[in-house]
């Protein structure tokens, strides 16, 4: 009987990390939150911790892409923005083309990472978040 109970809580904790690396992907800061302190003061199980530590670090890494993607491409709207007289307009359309195609390209890059980071939790293996590996090891 205690044997069945242990993979009972296998699977909640497995189930536990795959919805915090979801909420972390959508951006469900306040359930995240609410997640993450039910993980560390009622479950207190260290693979699960680490699994939502590494979701806290997804969730941070795809905040700042997003951001810095955002940022770069606003500089460069406002460098030409300084010199719009003497450019065409279709500079500003075309530029605003390949901000859409790189902001797609880094959330499609985010989406693969975090299904393969969720179908790892929920096989019971430590995820593989971009950046942070040596982190979490």
């Amino acid at each position: 009987m205690e044997k069945e109970n242990k993979n009972t809580n296998h699977v909640s904790e497995a189930v536990l990390a795959g919805v915090a690396f979801g909420l972390a992907f959508f951006r469900f800061d306040v359930l995240f939150a609410a997640l993450l302190v039910y993980a560390f003061v009622v479950v207190k199980n260290s693979w699960l911790n680490k699994q939502c530590v590494g979701a806290l670090g997804f969730m941070l890494i795809f905040k700042a892409v997003s951001y810095l993607v955002s940022l770069l491409f606003e500089g460069i709207d406002l460098l030409l923005g300084l010199f719009k007289d003497s450019i065409d307009y279709n500079v500003f359309t075309t530029l605003d083309s390949i901000e859409k195609f790189v902001v797609y390209g880094v959330t499609v890059f985010f989406i693969y990472k975090v299904i393969v980071c969720i179908k790892q939790v929920l096989k019971k293996k430590d995820a593989e978040v971009p950046f942070l590996k040596k982190f979490l090891s």
